[in-house]
């Protein structure tokens, strides 16, 4: 599933990349409490990865 996530991640990401960034930015910038309150906690990691990958 890991990778069927980061396909649909790179879809979105070639298709309203500033958009994408901006939500990885925003995501960054929040604290680790901000992430357990998420709905989908998993994404989580996903977020860092793909900073890091941004970046």
């Amino acid at each position: 599933s890991a990778k069927e996530n980061t396909s649909a991640a790179e879809n979105v990401k070639s298709e309203t990349r500033p958009k994408t960034e901006a939500v990885v930015i925003d995501l960054v910038d929040s604290d680790d409490e901000d992430y357990s309150n998420m709905s989908m906690p998993h994404l989580k990691r996903e977020v860092k990865v793909r900073d890091v990958l941004l970046i």
